[in-house]
């Protein structure tokens, strides 16, 4: 599992071989688990952009994370959006689940198998 570790840790030029790597040690049938901020949620690239923490991070849309997986060889490829409410409306978040393919909730979960 990479939580929010891709646009923190690993450059760009080298995350195709950290996943590559990953799939390599998977066993059949192992997942891989992504999560990300989602860009385009409006509060989410505004708390981005005003943090000192990711000042330097190269953010990822959704769809290089599935490009990423694919070309690593990953099949069942899902992704999802999550975290549409906040903290305080958190009895909402049950809705989660019925609107995960709407492109903005706070993070993206993509999944890959082998």
């Amino acid at each position: 599992m990479l939580i929010t570790v891709l646009h923190h840790v690993i450059p760009v030029s080298e995350r195709p071989g950290v996943i590559n790597n990953i799939y390599k040690r998977l066993k059949p049938g192992g997942k891989l688990i992504i999560i990300e901020h989602n860009m385009k949620n409006f509060l989410t690239r505004k708390i981005v952009n005003d943090s000192i923490v990711d000042r330097e991070a190269i953010m990822l849309k959704s769809g290089e994370c599935i490009d990423l997986l694919t070309h690593a060889g990953f099949r069942n490829i899902n992704n999802k959006y999550i975290v549409f409410f906040p903290k305080q409306l958190g009895k909402l978040r049950f809705l989660d689940k019925f609107i995960s393919w709407l492109p903005f909730g706070a993070q993206y979960l993509t999944i890959g198998e082998k």
